[in-house]
């Protein structure tokens, strides 16, 4: 099991120093994107599959440059793969540069198409790996969606309602598992986790600590 923490050095003034304001949201300029991203697939060695339901998770422009930066997430049958997310940037109507983090060969990478474990189960071993000693009657389901998604009631695993989804997990080998993600927000603490449980064994596959922690000089 893999364990991750997100750190930032910087406190929230000086985060919000660094975020481009400027935002954009031009359908064209996304779909230029994708263009491009369908006419160079092979300088990635991606496949026209590994390109299929590209879904553009945000998009904006710098104020200081003008430029605009469009966001793919990766997916298979509708399921996101974890950290496979590429920027196309473009200035005046024109690609500059283009940062790729997208999978090749995504079809014969992953394991699963269906999870064999209920998201319930997946709580119960998610809080059980961050050290909470649940059961199941004490989950309650706030809604479900066609085995895809879920939101829990926070109970005592989280501070608030716990969303979990469906992903893609890339392990060993470049294989892609399919996990439910859960994010928990730890009432003992202020940590915030995603943790990734494998859809098929129960297996805690990683957690992230998504909490930023802010250092002052002096």
């Amino acid at each position: 099991m893999k364990i991750s923490v997100l750190f930032s050095p910087f406190c929230l003034l000086g985060l919000l120093s660094v975020v481009q304001v400027a935002q954009a949201q031009s359908p064209d300029l996304s779909r230029q994107a994708l263009a491009y991203l369908q006419a160079n697939q092979q300088k990635w060695k991606l496949s026209p599959e590994d390109l299929q339901g590209l879904k553009v998770s945000h998009t904006y422009q710098s104020e200081h440059n003008g430029v605009t930066h469009v966001y793919f997430t990766q997916t298979h049958e509708g399921i996101e793969v974890y950290n496979a997310i590429s920027g196309v940037h473009l200035k005046d109507g024109k690609v500059v540069f283009v940062a790729d983090r997208f999978m090749s060969d995504v079809a014969s990478r992953v394991n699963a198409l269906k999870p064999n474990l209920k998201p319930e189960k997946a709580l119960l071993r998610a809080a059980e790996d961050l050290g909470m000693n649940e059961k199941s009657g004490d989950i309650s389901v706030l809604k479900s969606e066609k085995n895809r998604s879920a939101e829990f009631a926070g109970g005592n695993i989280s501070r608030s309602n716990i969303p979990s989804h469906l992903m893609y997990h890339p392990g060993a080998g470049g294989r892609l598992r399919l996990a439910w993600v859960m994010e928990i927000q730890d009432p003992r603490s202020s940590d915030h986790w995603m943790t990734f449980v494998d859809a098929q064994t129960g297996a805690v596959l990683e957690k992230v600590n998504q909490t930023i922690s802010c250092t002052f000089p002096g």
